[in-house]
């Protein structure tokens, strides 16, 4: 199936599903006389998902397409004290399964994988018309190529903010990213290091209290502590989420486009995925955004396809 017609469909899913029940009323309502104050103590979700993913790699007169199957978890909890402070922490699992075999010689063949593991931490004040806080974040990309091993382990600090007007959010990002790699190769050679930034920019639209769709663009530099190697990423994403009436589940899709300059090593990135979520807390997805874990974890861009000695993978 063509990638564009498959992630045109997932988007269309979830609408169809959305008009397929009677609309929910727009009752939700902020509590006026004590922002700070609220509606939900706390609020927690599960959701897996999975997808597809389409990838081109270009170096110069190099080219080649390759597919692989994603797919992941995350848990998230938000509290909300008394004195107006709240806190919220995610988990994030993701794994990639690349649709090919490496051919490495000496060390035979092997299929080629990657995973993402990430614990965040956010710290913030909320009220009925903004949100500001601090998200503190480590995490950790395993790379294997066959044989040959590489792990990433990444480190984040940095602010957030939203700003909320009727049915639509607006949700900021931006810090500092610190990156050490080290298991290049069979036997292990040595390491590298990265500082860079990350920021993103998010939209999101609430066409009824439990239906909600959003738009993001995400950047991301680094430069290496190796031959002044330097990334540039851009990421691009849309997706949409629905949850029934009167049940704890949502449905969620989404489709993104990614690329990735890493001095002149060129990849695109286009992912379709679609997810079920489990919501305990917040009876709605509004109110979710308003009162509950309505934060989100750094997302990791890792140019790991650069740093083997056989060029793109």
């Amino acid at each position: 199936m063509n990638r564009y017609a498959l992630s045109g469909f997932l988007i269309a899913l979830s609408t169809s599903l959305a008009f397929s029940e009677e609309m929910p009323s727009m009752d939700y309502q902020l509590t006026e006389d004590a922002p700070h104050q609220r509606d939900i103590k706390w609020d927690a979700y599960f959701t897996t998902f999975g997808g597809y993913n389409w990838s081109i790699f270009e170096d110069g007169g190099y080219n080649e397409n390759f597919e692989d199957f994603s797919y992941g978890a995350r848990a998230s909890g938000a509290y909300n004290f008394e004195n107006g402070v709240s806190v919220q922490k995610d988990l994030v699992y993701n794994r990639d399964d690349w649709g090919i075999d490496a051919d490495l010689g000496f060390f035979g063949n092997g299929g080629v994988s990657s995973t993402d593991m990430d614990a965040a931490t956010h710290i913030y004040t909320q009220t009925d018309t903004y949100l500001f806080g601090a998200i503190g974040q480590i995490g950790k990309t395993n790379f294997d190529f066959g044989v040959l091993s590489q792990e990433t382990n990444r480190f984040y600090l940095g602010g957030e903010a939203q700003g909320y007007f009727g049915a639509f959010t607006i949700y900021g990002q931006a810090g500092y990213e610190k990156t050490k790699t080290d298991g290049i190769g069979f036997f292990g050679s040595g390491g590298f290091s990265s500082d860079g930034i990350v920021a993103s920019l998010e939209g999101r639209y609430f066409f009824t209290d439990n239906w909600r769709f959003d738009v993001k663009g995400a950047y991301t530099f680094q430069k290496f502590d190796i031959a002044d190697l330097e990334l540039d990423a851009w990421t691009f994403s849309a997706g949409t989420e629905y949850k029934f009436t009167d049940t704890p589940f949502s449905l969620t899709s989404d489709v993104s486009w990614s690329l990735q300059d890493n001095e002149g090593l060129v990849s695109e990135r286009m992912t379709a995925l679609v997810g079920i979520k489990m919501n305990l807390g917040a009876e709605t997805l509004k109110s979710r955004d308003r009162s509950g874990a309505t934060l989100d974890p750094f997302e990791a861009q890792q140019p790991i396809e650069a740093f083997f000695g056989f060029g793109p993978i």
